[in-house]
């Protein structure tokens, strides 16, 4: 380790090597990384960071727009990211009938959408076998 001493821009040469001893244990410094955004919470329109984790209040949750509680489904349609304290505050409230209206048209697209697998049970073939791709 060659520590270079002289007389640096304070011209006091007792601060200089201990700056340059500190800047030799330290080693090169580390580019800062900007924080890694997840998605946006679609409540209070802020960034949802990756370095939150859960109990953190603005850690990631999933909001569902129709509550589960008050009957809505549980698909992608109706599940949008969230920062957990908006959530919480949110609760259980219904939006608005046009929002609503516009969820459940969504979701009737996407379930005709769903491959008959998910929606109906699968058929008996031939010797008892099940078969998932039946017609």
């Amino acid at each position: 380790m060659t520590i270079r001493i002289g007389r640096g821009r304070s011209g006091n040469r007792r601060a200089e090597i201990l700056r340059s001893v500190q800047r030799a244990r330290l080693g090169p410094r580390q580019p800062a990384r900007a924080p890694q955004v997840i998605a946006i919470c679609r409540l209070c329109g802020l960034p949802i960071f990756a370095h939150f984790q859960a109990p953190h209040p603005r850690s990631f949750t999933v909001d569902h727009t129709i509550p589960t509680a008050k009957g809505g489904p549980d698909v992608p349609a109706n599940r949008w990211p969230a920062h957990r304290i908006c959530n919480e505050r949110k609760g259980d409230i219904l939006p608005p009938p046009a929002v609503v209206s516009a969820v459940l048209a969504a979701v009737a697209t996407e379930r005709r959408a769903l491959p008959r697998l998910a929606t109906q049970r699968p058929r008996r073939r031939g010797r008892g076998r099940l078969s998932l791709y039946d017609r």
